[in-house]
Parts: structure tokens; sequence; C-alpha cells
């Protein structure tokens, strides 16, 4: 039988935010048997919210420790010093009531070097899931290069959710691929559906193309476009012009992944602009093996580092992301057999798997 574990997991993530990696890394430790410490995004010490998740699950607790400044205004060494000191005070103080001692750590904290000083024996598994340095508005993002080194140099194993990710720290540990996972094992798609759907399921905002879904949704009439997930109020007239200039797209608001009624889709769509920096990080987004679950392709746009599959067709321009849409409608059955592999092979048991041979190793 397997035993209990305890996790303590930092983020920069409310609980109850939209699900992430974070989220689903809690949960995925939550689903076999472990307990979870979760610190959410640190207060401000001259600012607090007080806004943190009251939690009523048994396994897990919800903890908000407070920070001295924001991380991209610690640009000078006595400034990450100085707030170093703060939340290690903090963190230590929220931790006193808990049994911690023997407990496992998982960052997602870029700048949480400091975390050896306070767990000094205790296994710090670190994962990197978004480009921080490209992020960086300031300073050429120098102050957050500097931590992430810091970071990883202090970290007895290092996650990546991407190969550029990998490329940008290998030079300062070891780093794994650590992509999302499929939370349910691969459905077969029925013959009979009557598929002429394309599903866009994600949290809309500034980052899509919205004059390349424009130009698609006018050219190609025959097919309809299902927006399914919430709309940032920054593109809310994006979106509206969309859908007005463009009846055969819809928008139907956050809808839980058990819901959608799949059978009406013979692809889904990633279609971001160009050249976006922690755009072209990505590798497999958190959304891409539960979509392949259920056996939909997946055409991609602005997205160069994204999975290589031939389920997977990854495009830059208008003219290629039509023809990816029409490679996905003409070959949807046939490429059954690899999604299912590629979904075997990116299951809970994968991912949580890593975890536990890190920590133990």
């Amino acid at each position: 039988m397997q035993s209990t574990r305890k996790f303590i997991l930092f983020s920069k993530s409310f609980w109850n935010e939209t699900p992430r990696l974070r989220h689903q890394v809690a949960n995925l430790l939550l689903d076999y048997g472990n307990q979870v410490i979760f610190f959410e995004k640190p207060d401000f010490f001259l600012f607090p919210k007080n806004t943190h998740c009251k939690n009523n699950l048994k396994r897990i607790n919800i903890i908000r420790s407070k920070q001295l400044i924001h991380h991209q205004l610690r640009l000078l060494d006595p400034i990450c010093f100085l707030n170093a000191q703060y939340e290690k005070k903090s963190i230590i103080n929220k931790l006193k009531p808990l049994d911690y001692k023997n407990a496992e750590i998982i960052n997602f904290n870029y700048d949480y070097y400091f975390l050896r000083d306070l767990f000094p024996l205790n296994k710090i598994v670190t994962i990197i899931n978004d480009d921080f340095v490209a992020q960086a508005k300031i300073n050429k993002g120098r102050h957050v290069r500097r931590s992430l080194e810091r970071t990883c140099i202090n970290s007895d194993a290092i996650f990546t959710v991407s190969y550029p990710l990998a490329k940008q720290v290998e030079k300062w540990c070891t780093p794994q691929i650590f992509l999302p996972w499929a939370q349910f094992k691969y459905e077969k798609p029925t013959n009979l559906a009557e598929r002429n759907s394309i599903l866009i399921w994600a949290h809309i905002d500034g980052r899509f193309d919205f004059d390349l879904l424009k130009n698609f949704a006018i050219r190609r009439q025959d097919l309809k476009i299902d927006f399914i997930g919430p709309i940032s109020s920054k593109v809310q007239k994006k979106v509206f012009d969309l859908t007005y200039n463009c009846s055969n797209i819809k928008c139907h608001g956050p809808i839980d992944f058990d819901n959608i009624n799949f059978n009406r889709y013979f692809c889904t769509a990633i279609p971001y602009l160009n050249n976006i920096a922690d755009i072209n990080a990505v590798t497999a987004s958190n959304k891409t093996f539960q979509l392949l679950s259920k056996g939909l392709p997946i055409v991609t746009h602005g997205m160069p580092n994204f999975l290589n599959s031939r389920a997977i067709v990854k495009t830059n321009s208008l003219e290629e992301f039509n023809k990816g849409v029409d490679f996905c409608l003409e070959e949807f059955f046939s490429l059954q057999s690899i999604i299912k592999k590629l979904v075997s092979q990116n299951l809970p048991k994968d991912r949580y798997d890593q975890i536990i041979s890190s920590v133990n190793n």
C-alpha cells in the first residue's frame, strides 16, 4: 500500500482562480492520497488584501504568506536580500502550526532561491512553467534571469514545461521535460457524428489572432467555430466585432469540460499571434492532452515550438491554417491511432511517477 506523503507547494496564483498547472499538480498529489500545503500568491506588506481561499478539503491547507516588494521590482541584490529575509520569516510563521519537517517541496516560483535556507534537508523540485525572462517588463529581464539561476542551483530537480524553457536553464542544471497530461483515457470518436465545427476552448485574451480568425471564418462559411471559455475584458470589443461580422463564430462562455458536446467537432484550434515571446516557449498548453483524449486533432498558430505530432498541425499564416483545418477534417479518423498513443503516454500516473521518482532519487 502506498504511504501518504506531505508536499508543500509554492505558487504565485490564488487557489480559486482559473486552474493552471500548479493547481493541477496539487490535485494530482491529492488524488494519490497525499497531503498538500498550498501557498497562494503572497500578499504585500503595505497593501494586504486577505482574499485567500478558505479551503474545506481534508488533505490540503491553503496558505498565504507575505512579500515585501513585487518580484518585477527587485532589480538589485540588496532589494532581493531584504525581500527574501521578509518572505522567509513570513513563510515559517505560517508553517509553525503544521507538521512540515519531512515535507517534499514543489516550487513554481522562479525567484524562491531562498527555500533552501528554510528547507536545508528537504527535496526541492522547481517547475518552470512560464518564460519569466520574456515576461519581464523592465531591465531586459536581467534581474529575473539572475533569480532564476539561483533558484535552479538551489533545487534538487528542475522540471520545465517546454523545450525552449529547458534550453534557457540547462547551463545551470539538468532539466526534465514535464508536460501537462490528460485527466482521462482516450475515447474513440463515433463515426455517426456530424462534425462540421472547430472548437476553441481557452481563456480568450489579447494573445489571440482575431484577424486570422475573421479572415478564416469569412473564407470558410461551410465551417463553424465555437469559442468556449472566459473572455478577457480587454478583448471583449474584438470578440463582439468578430461574432458580429462572422455568423459562423459563436461564443458560449465558460462550459465545464465534461459538459461540452465533442461530437460537433473535428478539430480544436489554438490560434495565437505570431512572435509572442512567452507563447513561442510553449510545447504543450494545459489543455492539449485533455482535448486529444476526446480524439480531436489540433491546429496551432504562432506556436513554433509546440509538440511535434502528425495529429498536431503547426501553422503561421492564414493559408497554412486553412490547409491545417482541411487536413484534420479529411484525416480525422486516420489520425485516431496516433492520438490514442499520444494520450496513453501522458496520463496522470506518468506525471505522478515522474514527481515521485525525482524526490526519491
